[in-house]
């Protein structure tokens, strides 16, 4: 019996507390009976799952992902839209619908620049609810963005973290010569202005280190 065995083709397949050994005698073209032993599948990562039909071993149902404001979701993920709880279910958000409180927070927003056309409209919030700290929800032109009021405070907030006033703020253009700064409330940029001179411009910096005879400053 043993030697025969050796000759056997033996396939396995794992259920959840036996193993069952599936034997096929390839010379006489015969299935042996199945062949059990104690061992456990590996436990599915979820908590909706099934086994497949000739299977033995359960797998996670295939649900789809949510796509909810831009972002995209996995199945049974829970996240925050303001003030309501949403959770994504086989490709669907499906969200609260509690009315945000009515907050309005003190202060004016600073006056909004004036939009050139070709830029991104930006919407960071709707109202004051949206906002961090004592930050309101500000028109800057085109699209809304949460701002440090007037009247209460000098200082930004940028990339969640505040500049005080003066403060050199760091800018997201490749650009080495556009310097930020923190004015008013709002961050202004500006391209810096380099002499015209024969020099060698360090990587990163924006203007050449001059040698002699500079001449009037250009861009």
């Amino acid at each position: 019996m043993k030697a025969r065995l050796l000759a056997l083709n033996v396939c396995v397949c794992f259920v959840i507390g036996l193993t069952k050994i599936a034997a096929q005698d390839t010379k006489a073209n015969l299935i042996l009976p199945p062949v059990c032993a104690a061992v456990l599948c590996a436990a599915p990562i979820c908590d909706d799952y099934y086994t497949p039909l000739g299977e033995c071993c359960p797998v996670c149902r295939d649900y789809k992902t949510c796509s909810y404001k831009g972002k995209t979701y996995t199945n049974g993920e829970s996240f925050k839209d303001k003030c309501n709880t949403c959770h994504c279910r086989n490709g669907a958000a499906i969200c609260t619908k509690i009315g945000c409180p009515d907050i309005v927070k003190p202060g004016v927003c600073p006056k909004p620049w004036r939009f050139a056309s070709g830029g991104t409209c930006v919407e960071m919030c709707s109202s004051d609810y949206d906002c961090p700290d004592d930050l309101k929800c500000c028109s800057q032109g085109c699209g809304r963005i949460c701002k440090i009021p007037t009247g209460t405070q000098t200082g930004c907030f940028a990339g969640g973290k505040r500049y005080n006033e003066g403060d050199h703020v760091p800018s997201k253009s490749s650009d080495p010569c556009k310097r930020c700064t923190c004015k008013s409330g709002s961050i202004r940029c500006e391209i810096l202005m380099c002499p015209m001179c024969v020099g060698h411009t360090p990587p990163g910096a924006c203007c050449p280190i001059c040698g002699t005879f500079p001449r009037e400053a250009i861009r």
